[in-house]
């Protein structure tokens, strides 16, 4: 079958692509990625905006989607596998923004607290600046569920 980020309403130009690889490679600092075996925010319905989802399911074939939608995951992510994330390198902002701290080698979110601007904060604003620039307007200034985007995709492709 055909991947159907080729025939979907979602696409995403490659300049759009490499946009959003340059503020999620930002983002990784190596000292505070999460490991690899946790899986303590990998739950179900996190939301994103319409250029993540489509940077997150390009390439993926339609039949390659619809198994991962149509697993019960129990409101785990549906790219959670074998307790790793199988999207890592596409994951979007809301799953690298969960971090895990050298200094207690917890993991946690570094958020906005009390007026504190951190550098995740402003990547965020830039992901959704993209978002606003490419994504169709009825889908701007907006953040939605895997399973919602998946929802809008198979309504508008019929598939």
């Amino acid at each position: 079958m055909a991947a159907i980020s080729n025939i979907m309403i979602i696409t995403i130009p490659s300049e759009a692509k490499k946009r959003i690889e340059k503020i999620y490679n930002e983002m990784d600092s190596k000292e505070k990625l999460c490991l690899h075996e946790c899986s303590k925010c990998c739950i179900d319905n996190i939301e994103m905006t319409y250029i993540e989802f489509a940077y997150l399911i390009k390439g993926i074939s339609e039949e390659e989607l619809r198994d991962l939608f149509s697993e019960d995951r129990k409101n785990r992510c549906i790219f959670l596998k074998d307790g790793r994330c199988i999207a890592y390198e596409r994951r979007p902002w809301i799953c690298r923004n969960f971090r895990r701290f050298p200094e207690t080698g917890n993991c946690g979110s570094e958020r906005v607290h009390e007026g504190e601007i951190t550098d995740n904060f402003l990547s965020e604003m830039d992901i959704t600046g993209l978002n606003n620039e490419i994504a169709p307007k009825k889908f701007r200034n907006m953040k939605k569920t895997m399973n919602s985007w998946y929802s809008i995709l198979i309504k508008n492709n019929k598939c």
